[in-house]
């Protein structure tokens, strides 16, 4: 990928998500994401950092939750949020002529990364792009102010209400002492850690 394609999708990523219907799957969001993900990658084993290209890993991050841009919070839009992003992202990415299998991993990103709640279930076969992008927005779940938004909703949102009232309490405190098995890797511990300093 050029340097010229990068900054055109990942422009783009910015403008689109800085319009977003949800103000939990934000700009702001996809900016911790990021971090997250430079982060964990800088943590990463040399051998592992080498195989990864940044600048992809960045775009993976940025185009994850593109859909919430155009699609409210719900029910709905938990189930096919992946589908609907790569959607977006195949449009996009065709127009900027990036090359098939670079398109295809940040699509195909975005549709594995739902569900993340129940992804230890099948962890191994992800692609590294995956296990970092996805370490890193699990991270963002214990941001504070982004659990704050989510809360502020519940008057509004029949999801936002089941998710805090109920998934919230039940599942929350578990994942976070049970945090091995949901990351992918050791390392993102590292940078939860550092994030509660």
């Amino acid at each position: 990928m050029t340097q010229e394609q990068f900054d055109i999708l990942f422009n783009k990523a910015k403008e689109i998500m800085l319009t977003s219907k949800d103000p939990v799957h934000n700009w702001g969001h996809i900016q911790r994401v990021i971090k997250n993900a430079q982060e964990i990658l800088k943590k990463l084993p040399l051998d592992i950092q080498e195989k990864v290209d940044e600048k992809l890993l960045i775009l993976c991050c940025a185009w994850h939750d593109v859909s919430h841009a155009s699609c409210a919070p719900g029910f709905i839009q938990k189930f096919l949020e992946g589908r609907r992003s790569a959607k977006i992202i195949n449009e996009f990415f065709s127009t900027a002529n990036v090359k098939e299998s670079e398109k295809f991993l940040v699509a195909d990103n975005a549709i594995r990364h739902t569900m993340k709640e129940l992804r230890f279930l099948g962890k191994s076969n992800l692609s590294i792009y995956h296990k970092i992008m996805q370490d890193a927005d699990w991270l963002d779940n214990f941001y504070a102010p982004r659990v704050a938004q989510l809360e502020a909703q519940v008057k509004k949102s029949l999801y936002a209400f089941v998710v805090i009232k109920f998934l919230k309490p039940l599942f929350y405190n578990w994942q976070k002492n049970n945090m091995h098995l949901f990351l992918n890797f050791k390392e993102t511990t590292a940078v939860y850690l550092e994030s509660k300093k």
